[in-house]
């Protein structure tokens, strides 16, 4: 009974100390599908995307696509990390879109959503898997694991057939007070 506690104890604390990102419905991609699925797309001109939130009110410019970029579009993906652990951040907003040529080109962007519902944007983290391959370029934040305390880590995460990281490659430190370090795009939303 008492290896069952321990079991729990540590289980409760590794959920409550190491955060994932998770999927959030709270925003999204402008109507960016279903342009794609139309037959009548100006090749012409950029496409413009937005992220949204729920009430469908653009919050940001997140990307131009041109004619080559909507041709070789893979997935968008949305996820949020709750309560970061960085002084004035209630949640991280991760956007990422892929492009699928003879590699998978990723490019994924974060936003710092403070608490007063400003959204900072990170530096874009862009990234090419040409083979298969267990890394990741991302970040990592205080509350996840292997985050360090008020720091934001850019790093190159190895990770295993679990899809748990086994090793990490640390590129970059920004200390979160260093506010210099980061690029500053503040916009006002509500949630």
């Amino acid at each position: 009974m008492k290896t069952i506690f321990t079991i729990l104890a540590l289980f409760i604390s590794s959920s409550i100390f190491s955060q994932d990102f998770k999927t959030t419905t709270d925003y999204k991609i402008s109507d960016l599908k279903s342009v794609l699925n139309t037959t009548k797309i100006d090749y012409n001109k950029q496409m413009e995307v937005y992220l949204i939130n729920k009430d469908d009110e653009p919050l940001v410019k997140l990307i131009d696509l041109s004619k080559n970029d909507l041709d070789l579009f893979l997935d968008t993906s949305i996820e949020i990390l709750e309560n970061p652990n960085l002084k004035n951040v209630k949640a991280i907003l991760k956007v990422k879109f892929e492009f699928l040529a003879c590699c998978i080109e990723t490019e994924t962007q974060y936003f710092a959503i403070t608490n007063e519902n400003l959204l900072t944007k990170l530096p874009i983290l862009n990234f090419t898997q040409c083979e298969l391959s267990d890394s990741k370029l991302e970040y990592i934040f205080p509350n996840q694991e292997n985050g360090q305390e008020n720091t934001i880590l850019e790093v190159m995460a190895h990770y295993n057939k679990k899809e748990q990281i086994k090793s990490i490659e640390i590129l970059n430190r920004v200390v979160w007070e260093e506010r210099d370090a980061v690029e500053e795009y503040s916009y006002n939303y509500e949630n």
